[in-house]
Parts: structure tokens; C-alpha cells; sequence
């Protein structure tokens, strides 16, 4: 693997993209827009059931996965607001599948075979906006929890 061509980080970043368009199409989303430059948020816009759908995506390669930072988790809750969205994050992990050691599996080498970590979307929100069923059957909301 000495001379492989490693993916750019912009490359990585558009390979979890397609990750995650194939897993909307297949779960039938509408897509409605894709942009995958890594400072706009979101990087996809779908539609399903009537509900819009604002995506951001993060990939990282072996061990690690994508994360969101926290500036954009408050900036897409804030955007999706605004357009009556709902805001997810897609966190996608790539490994080279034919690394024969945790360092070669962590590179991501153009035209390599990839085992694909990513486990659905994951809605964004506050913890004021969550809702925490009690034993008596009372629903409060999470920050409540933190107030007693």
C-alpha cells in the first residue's frame, strides 16, 4: 500500500454523502438537494411522508466516525426551525477493507474496497425539547429532570 493514492478529505467526505443519498432513496426520501461542501449545512435536503428533512453528514475514516461539531448541532436545530424541518445527523465511519493492520485499515485509498459504518439518521435536538416519561405515567420535559 507505500504507493496508494489516499483519499483527500473532501473525497471522504463526498463517499459518505453517496452513503447516505443510497440509504435515503432506498428508504424512500425524496431527495430535494445535495451540496457537499463540508461548511454549508445541510448537506442534504430530503423530503418523505410530507416531512422535509435537513441532513448534515460526517465522515472520518478507521476507528474513528464522523461527529458533529456543536456550533453546527444548534445551527442546523436553528435553520431546520425556520423552514419547518426536521434536522438529523448521518455520522458515517469508512475502513479500508483491505488493510492487514489497524494502521492500513485507518487509510483511505482511492479505489480501495471499504467496509462502511453508519447506522441511520440521528435526529437533532435540545434537551428541552425531549420528553421523559415518569413511573406515575407524567410526561416532563428533560430539562425539567435537571431542575429537581
Amino acid at each position: 500500500m507505500d504507493k496508494s493514492i489516499l483519499m483527500t478529505k473532501d473525497e471522504i467526505h463526498d463517499f459518505g454523502i453517496e452513503v447516505v443519498f443510497k440509504y435515503l432513496k432506498k428508504d424512500g426520501y425524496e431527495i430535494i438537494s445535495v451540496n457537499t461542501d463540508l461548511k454549508y449545512n445541510p448537506q442534504i435536503i430530503a423530503s418523505k411522508d410530507g416531512t422535509k428533512a435537513f441532513i448534515a453528514v460526517r465522515t472520518d475514516c478507521y476507528p474513528n466516525k464522523g461527529v458533529l461539531e456543536e456550533s453546527t448541532h444548534f445551527e442546523m436545530i436553528k435553520h431546520a426551525d425556520k423552514n419547518g424541518a426536521t434536522p438529523y445527523f448521518a455520522s458515517v465511519g469508512i475502513c479500508n477493507s483491505s488493510g492487514e493492520n489497524e494502521e492500513e485499515m485507518s487509510k483511505p485509498v482511492k479505489g480501495a474496497g471499504f467496509y462502511v459504518s453508519f447506522m441511520g439518521l440521528l435526529i437533532i435536538t435540545r434537551s428541552d425539547r425531549v420528553k421523559v416519561f415518569g413511573k406515575d405515567g407524567s410526561i416532563k420535559n428533560l430539562s425539567d429532570e435537571h431542575d429537581e
